[in-house]
């Protein structure tokens, strides 16, 4: 896809569910404020839902290759458990039960993890390897930036089970959490060049051709495809594009 409409909405859903989670953890931060849980809880499911937008957005983009799909669904399912159990963190919830939110967050940014892992394998094993064009790199890294983040939110998220929930470990754990929403974010930031500012600062005097394509390996006599160059969200991440594609069963996702 090198519509604009669809390249704005990845990057503002990444973008969104990132600074979403960065705000919502900061909440935990003061216990004393009685509207922190809900404020937290609510912004956890808002951030949550955008990255499953983005899923979805993609699901319904990407056809043709089988194994990219089920990548896609992977993520999916990462980004619907962090729905349900970001819906557990709120108060009204959580008071009852903290299974829901707990596990849901913790199985969910495990899975996402996982299909991580999964993109950044495609996109090694791509022709020239992970590191084969500028574009491929900078796709590597912002799926990086999403393993990262969910893996912060894994690892939080078992901290914060354990417990305890007060003192020096409290805040260590809502620190991890912070590091990993602020990785989110920075997947977005690095898609968003990816999308909006690679072509252009890689062949300036192209301009006008760049409004015309999207792919900076047309002007190299790459044959492309429907194919991302990379899928995500999360990131956690969430992160696909058409970008650097350069064939049907491209592993650069």
């Amino acid at each position: 896809m090198n519509q604009l409409w669809w390249r704005v909405c990845r990057v503002a859903g990444i973008f969104s569910g990132g600074c979403a989670f960065i705000v919502g953890t900061t909440c935990y931060y003061f216990p004393d404020w009685p509207e922190g849980p809900m404020a937290g809880g609510v912004l956890f499911t808002v951030g949550s839902s955008a990255f499953l937008c983005v899923d979805t957005l993609d699901f319904f983009t990407f056809k043709k290759d089988k194994w990219l799909r089920i990548n896609i669904c992977l993520s999916a399912m990462g980004s619907f458990f962090k729905v349900f159990g970001s819906i557990g963190f709120i108060p009204n919830i959580y008071n009852d039960t903290k299974l829901i939110g707990e596990y849901g967050f913790l199985i969910g940014s495990f899975v996402i993890t996982c299909s991580s892992i999964w993109k950044c394998v495609r996109i090694s094993r791509e022709a020239g390897g992970m590191f084969g064009s500028p574009a491929k790199a900078i796709a590597l890294s912002a799926e990086l930036c999403t393993f990262f983040g969910a893996w912060c939110f894994f690892v939080g998220t078992a901290m914060y089970i354990r417990g305890p929930l007060k003192g020096t470990w409290y805040i260590d754990t809502l620190d991890v959490w912070i590091f990993g929403a602020c990785s989110f974010t920075l997947s977005s930031f690095i898609i968003a060049y990816l999308y909006f500012c690679h072509k252009l600062s890689s062949d300036p005097q192209k301009t006008e051709i760049r409004n015309q394509t999207s792919n900076p390996l047309q002007d190299q006599g790459v044959e492309l495809s429907e194919t991302p160059a990379l899928q995500g969200g999360d990131a956690s991440s969430p992160l696909a594009t058409p970008l650097e594609s350069t064939t049907e069963k491209s592993g650069i996702v």
